[in-house]
Parts: C-alpha cells; sequence; structure tokens
C-alpha cells in the first residue's frame, strides 16, 4: 500500500493547487519544476541561505526557490528572489540592499511564462 503524505500547511497545498490550475493547459516547464519541488516532504523540503543565492546568482537575476530562504550569509549585487518563505534575518538584512523579495504568486503574476527565471534549490 503507498505511503499518503498530508501536508499539514494549507498554503502550501492552495499555491501548489493554484499553480496546477494555472499550468494545466499552458505546460510551463518552469512551474512544473515548482510544483514538484513544493510537493516535497518536510524532510526533502528546500532551504537556501544568502550565501548561495550570492554565489550562483548574477546582476539583475530573477530566482524562485520553492522552498524558505534562510539568512546566513549577504547578497552583494542586485537580484529579485521569489520564494514560498523568507527567515526574518533575510527581511531584515535585505531592507537597504538592491534586493527584491516576494512571493510565488507575485512572480506569477508578473512574470506567467517564467521566462528568464532560475530555481535555486
Amino acid at each position: 500500500m503507498a505511503r499518503i503524505f498530508k501536508n499539514p500547511n494549507p498554503l502550501r497545498v492552495k499555491l501548489v493547487g493554484d499553480l496546477k490550475i494555472f499550468n494545466a493547459d499552458k505546460s510551463y516547464g518552469i512551474w512544473d519544476k515548482v510544483i514538484k519541488e513544493l510537493s516535497r516532504s518536510r524532510k526533502n523540503r528546500r532551504n537556501v541561505n544568502l550565501w548561495k543565492i550570492n554565489k550562483n546568482t548574477n546582476e539583475g537575476d530573477v530566482i524562485i526557490v520553492p522552498g524558505k530562504v534562510l539568512g546566513h550569509g549577504e547578497i552583494s549585487h542586485k537580484v529579485t528572489i521569489a520564494a514560498f518563505e523568507f527567515s526574518e534575518a533575510v527581511k531584515q538584512k535585505t531592507t537597504n540592499n538592491n534586493v527584491r523579495l516576494m512571493s510565488i504568486y507575485e512572480l506569477l503574476n508578473e512574470n506567467p511564462k517564467g521566462s528568464n527565471i532560475k530555481i535555486i534549490g
């Protein structure tokens, strides 16, 4: 018998459902990958620190983190980060920088095709 995982976070479940509905007839590959990452079990979810984002991005990049962004490290260039969740440390560190934080919903509304977006996880 298959093991059934019930996600306790209703916001994550709603986001996955909304992405599936949005992507059903369009089939943009990036949103399929985001759905897959957001559907992982808690043990396998992605947590990404600022230093990793800084290391793997260039000036002006738009990235998506299908998980939580943590505040270890610094970002030295302008970047836009869309994520499911941000730690308080990230919010404090990025208030004076050229870093733009947004939700995955906001990114979906701004760039529905998902062009020129990197997934970091």
